[in-house]
């Protein structure tokens, strides 16, 4: 669960969350195609945080990992040997407060206070059934549907990982990760699920930070076509982002600094003014 502001989130925090990533991408190998990471550690890796950092700015990171699966086919013998490699690195399904299995959410469990993965899918790719909040993949294999998370795939960024595994090996390995648009989206739909000020956080983080600015993360999404999660998308951002007194700029606000700091919520407001007008012009003119 994420933590209320970003003096809550440590360096060496960030660096455990990495290092679970590199273990879990050691394991998932040739699986790198129908995997994407998306949720809280993905600005830190879609913007240069040397340069972020010069600017006092770095992104704070995440304290787990959130991995979005490809489900084309529900190919029960592939998600199986998925679960199996997991195994094989030290994962196991974590558990709830009743003691049950969690087969959406794994666990290192070779060590103690480790970082949990997440598993989810885009809910759209399930023709409409009635499946619940959780689909299980396999006997041993579950993920959360989530709106909207197909376009983590669409929007993908190819990023490289490198450092020491959670066993204590290094590695370097790929990993596709959720681009600036689908982002957008899928932060957007989170605090409105939610209402997280670390989801508000991350959203205007990568509108204001990514290469090009608000008007190169529009133009990503107005390549994203039709999915009815950027609607919905949409709706979140005009309630909640562009006004200074909305809850999106001053939860992202309260966050990063504990308080509500005027400047950092009207130059967010801007860019987010600016992201909305930019792209999405005949909807933002039924405001």
């Amino acid at each position: 669960m994420s933590s209320p502001y970003a003096t809550d989130y440590t360096p060496e925090q960030l660096e455990r969350t990495r290092q679970t990533l590199l273990q879990v991408l050691v394991a998932l190998g040739d699986f790198h195609d129908d995997v994407v990471l998306v949720g809280g550690l993905v600005p830190s890796l879609l913007i240069d945080q040397a340069e972020a950092a010069a600017r006092d700015d770095a992104h704070v990171g995440s304290v787990d990992v959130d991995l979005g699966i490809r489900l084309a086919v529900v190919d029960e013998d592939r998600y199986d040997e998925l679960a199996e490699r997991l195994r094989d690195r030290g994962f196991e399904p974590d558990t709830n407060e009743k003691g049950n299995p969690t087969k959406q959410r794994w666990r290192y469990a070779r060590a103690e206070g480790s970082v949990v993965v997440d598993f989810l899918i885009d809910e759209t790719e399930t023709d409409g059934q009635d499946w619940g909040r959780t689909l299980h993949l396999t006997e041993d294999l579950a993920a959360l549907r989530a709106l909207g998370l197909r376009l983590a795939f669409d929007d993908g960024e190819a990023r490289g990982v490198t450092g020491i595994t959670l066993d204590g090996d290094a590695a370097d390995r790929p990993v596709r990760v959720c681009g600036p648009a689908a982002f957008v989206v899928l932060k957007a739909i989170a605090f409105r699920n939610r209402g997280s000020e670390k989801d508000a956080y991350d959203l205007v983080y990568v509108v204001r930070n990514w290469p090009g600015g608000p008007e190169a993360v529009a133009a990503r999404w107005a390549a994203l076509g039709d999915h009815p999660a950027l609607a919905v998308a949409l709706a979140v951002l005009q309630a909640d982002f562009l006004s200074e007194s909305g809850l999106g700029p001053r939860g992202a606000s309260r966050f990063r600094f504990g308080t509500v700091d005027d400047a950092y919520v009207a130059d967010s407001v801007a860019d987010l003014r600016l992201f909305v007008e930019t792209g999405m012009q005949p909807m933002a003119g039924e405001r």
